[in-house]
């Protein structure tokens, strides 16, 4: 056994590789002012606050197991063995599982620690700490002290059992956290990765660890003893678009307030029909949306009263506000009116029946959108870029002349005028009898 306890270089070995692995280091921001640690704390350090909240106002929370503990040889010169009460056999799996082969009649830590740099340096590590009855062991509570700035958790293991000195486990009990990073821009932090990690050791018993792990930009260490860590991202952006148009009158120009707009979501995204069901609908039965093919969006308004409703303001602007990726269908339920006493109506046949497409970007590019017109109107204009605009009509002289609606205007007119034709022959064979 001592003839293992000195073969330290492999031990030296071990603790390296435990810092950055094949997976690259990482050199943090500066962090929050804290007070030296102890040789039984370990600290974490983050470059936000956000990386360690969870709920509406909590912190995470960790489970931990002590894996090892560290002992000293005749030289001052520190080894580990397997802290008591855990399960050799457990260690000596995950062990082999990452690629090594333990002598099984050898504590594992130990014989970890008489192996040299080249065999440690094969092994896969973060497969090590993520064995499933590894992290099994980590069935004792602990709540880390944070930082005033909240960018430090310091972990104190004086007072816990097991605890002192050592090698520990440290498990995140907590999802995802969201946290906002901009307007229409989500920073979702995810569960951390277990953390293997010493208390820290005097320069005298040849430093395995400094007890101190740093996570550089939303990223957290794979297996880590100091500052210089393995990174691995734990975070996703994703930014929302932010849809809306402006409701405007028969000049093109002219904001209309008021106008009433329900939106919905189909319950079969995949269904082929679903543009066509919901015009028909809409225009057949408005105030009945199918309810076995569609569903009210009820994402609008205040938390105690959330609607599907959205209702043109000031300029005729109707906003959607930030809207996650999907297919969403609008229909204008109730017309804004004609204010300049003219007595004018806007025609309920040619209201606002559009499909609105959202597009979520993600690492910080900007999310899209698109509005379709499903009756194809024409009175649809504009894009995301510039701003789409939808025009109410008082008369089908105001429809475009160009497209579908300038094809159903000239059909109006042609019936119009055969309709005329058809008066004036009649009238001319009433006036042939009479000269008779």
């Amino acid at each position: 056994m001592m003839k293992f306890r000195k073969v330290m270089a492999g031990l030296a070995a071990a603790a390296t590789l435990f810092v950055g692995m094949a997976f690259g280091a990482g050199t943090a921001d500066a962090v929050d002012t804290a007070d030296e640690l102890t040789d039984t704390q370990i600290r974490i350090t983050a470059s936000s606050a956000d990386q360690f909240k969870f709920g509406d106002n909590g912190t995470r929370t960790f489970k931990y197991a002590k894996l090892a503990d560290y002992n000293f040889d005749g030289n001052n010169k520190p080894y580990l063995t397997t802290t008591t009460g855990v399960d050799q056999e457990t260690i000596r799996t995950a062990l082999t599982e990452a690629g090594l082969t333990p002598d099984a009649n050898m504590d594992p830590f130990t014989w970890l620690g008489s192996q040299d740099a080249a065999t440690i340096e094969g092994t896969n590590w973060r497969q090590f700490v993520e064995n499933t009855n590894l992290q099994g062991l980590a069935n004792h509570d602990i709540t880390p002290t944070s930082s005033d700035e909240g960018r430090t958790l310091t972990f104190d293991f004086t007072k816990t059992n097991p605890g002192d000195r050592g090698l520990y486990l440290i498990i995140d009990q907590s999802g995802d956290y969201e946290a906002g990073a901009s307007e229409g821009c989500t920073i979702t932090y995810h569960k951390m990765k277990a953390i293997l990690i010493g208390t820290k050791l005097t320069d005298a018993e040849k430093s395995l660890s400094t007890g101190s792990l740093t996570i550089a930009d939303a990223v957290w260490g794979d297996i880590a003893r100091d500052a210089a860590v393995a990174v691995k991202s734990t975070k996703d952006e994703v930014c929302k678009p932010h849809p809306g148009f402006t409701k405007v009158g028969d000049d093109g120009t002219t904001g209309l307030q008021g106008a009433v707009f329900s939106v919905y979501t189909a319950k079969d995204s995949s269904s082929a029909t679903n543009d066509s069901d919901f015009k028909n609908g809409a225009l057949a039965n408005p105030a009945n949306i199918d309810s076995t093919k569609f569903e009210a969006y009820n994402g609008f308004g205040a938390a105690d009263s959330k609607t599907n409703t959205l209702t043109s303001g000031t300029g005729g602007k109707v906003d959607f506000g930030v809207l996650p990726t999907g297919t969403y269908y609008v229909y204008e339920s109730t017309m804004p009116t004609v204010t300049d006493n003219s007595g004018k109506q806007y025609l309920t046949s040619f209201r606002a029946v559009l499909k609105v497409t959202v597009t979520e970007g993600t690492q910080g590019q900007a999310g899209t959108y698109t509005i379709e017109d499903l009756n194809n109107h024409g009175l649809l204009t504009g894009d995301a870029t510039n701003g789409y605009k939808y025009r109410n009509i008082t008369s089908i002289v105001h429809l475009p002349l160009t497209g579908a609606a300038g094809t159903a205007m000239f059909a109006v007119v042609a019936m119009l005028l055969a309709a005329g034709a058809g008066v004036t022959f009649a009238r001319s064979r009433s006036v042939k009898r009479a000269l008779r």
